[in-house]
């Protein structure tokens, strides 16, 4: 994967990696499977990650994020890994970046887990859903960065949070071990010239030959991205779906060329196509862009191609998010 587009994707997963929300618990499926509710008493491997734990008593097997849930409290142990140096992340988790995302640092201190050493902070963030306190341990080495994100609220008892934070330092990450198979959010009826190439976390991306994606005037690639919550989207789809087309990985200069309302199944949205120049080789390639909303979160679907295969993948792009079904079952 070029440079750009994974640093775009890495700050994307950075972000959602702490915005996990009391309403992604409390909406997990009632019905989920008996597997997911087992009470785990030994470390277990979390689903789309090659961090093991031990969760919390009375915590289950998220259905909408990596990690376990207690939907009883609200409560949350969410676990991000993605590609991109520890050092540069940590760097991100700053008083000022945090109160962007309405957090409060209490605390930031280097932390000692098994062999490793990372970074731990805990944070105080306030929204409409009540205030919640955060116990955040950051992991990684030169290559891969892992953020563990424990959530509960303020009024809960004190040994709730403790509770959580043992877990968090029971984590052990190996990055020379298989990733745990990650939830399956999202199913597509077809992928026409694409094929599955690569995964973060929950995110896949296509490419023509299954390799991962190059820079987007070079090939053409496809990704969706399922988000945790609907928070950020607002009422104007279009305008949401906008601004996040003028933000494209590794690209600048976007131009906007259409737009238009769109409904696959029983999700509402908003298409776009535009061009972007690559800030690097000032060549110029081409944007597809869909925002499609379900109940409690939405999904990005992007897609990327150089200009001399525009009128081609442009057309698979459409194709691709007609046939998109969300799912909340887990493998």
């Amino acid at each position: 994967m070029n440079l750009p587009l994974r640093r775009s994707l890495a700050r994307l997963l950075l972000a959602a990696s702490l915005v996990v929300s009391p309403a992604a618990v409390l909406a997990a499926q009632p019905g989920a499977k008996t597997a997911a509710r087992k009470k785990a008493s030994a470390p277990v491997q979390v689903k789309g990650t090659r961090v093991t734990l031990k969760p919390p008593e009375g915590f289950t097997e998220a259905t909408r994020f990596n990690g376990f849930e207690q939907e009883a409290s609200g409560a949350s142990l969410m676990v991000t890994e993605y590609p991109g140096p520890y050092a540069v992340a940590v760097q991100g988790f700053t008083a000022e970046n945090m109160a962007k995302q309405d957090m409060k640092v209490l605390s930031r201190k280097p932390a000692k887990v098994g062999r490793r050493t990372g970074l731990l902070l805990h944070l105080r963030k306030t929204g409409p859903k009540g205030t919640f306190l955060k116990s955040v341990l950051v992991l990684g080495d030169a290559s891969n960065t892992v953020v563990l994100n424990a959530s509960w609220p303020e009024d809960a008892p004190k040994a709730l949070g403790k509770a959580l934070e043992s877990a968090l330092r029971s984590a052990r990450w190996e990055p020379s071990a298989e990733p745990a198979p990650g939830l399956v959010l999202f199913t597509l009826k077809e992928t026409p010239g694409l094929k599955e190439a690569q995964r973060l976390q929950n995110a896949i991306a296509y490419t023509p030959d299954g390799a991962p994606p190059k820079a987007p005037e070079v090939a053409p690639f496809f990704i969706v991205l399922p988000s945790l919550t609907t928070a950020s989207v607002g009422e104007d789809l279009e305008a949401f779906n906008l601004e996040r087309l003028r933000q494209p990985p590794g690209g600048e200069e976007v131009t906007v060329e259409s737009s238009a309302p769109l409904t696959v199944g029983d999700l509402k949205g908003h298409e776009a196509v535009g061009r972007a120049k690559h800030p690097t080789t000032g060549k110029e390639f081409a944007l597809y862009q869909a925002v499609l909303v379900d109940v409690d979160r939405y999904f990005l679907l992007q897609g990327f191609t150089p200009l001399a295969e525009r009128a081609t993948y442009l057309e698979h792009f459409q194709r691709i998010t007609r046939g998109f079904q969300p799912t909340a079952s887990t493998p």
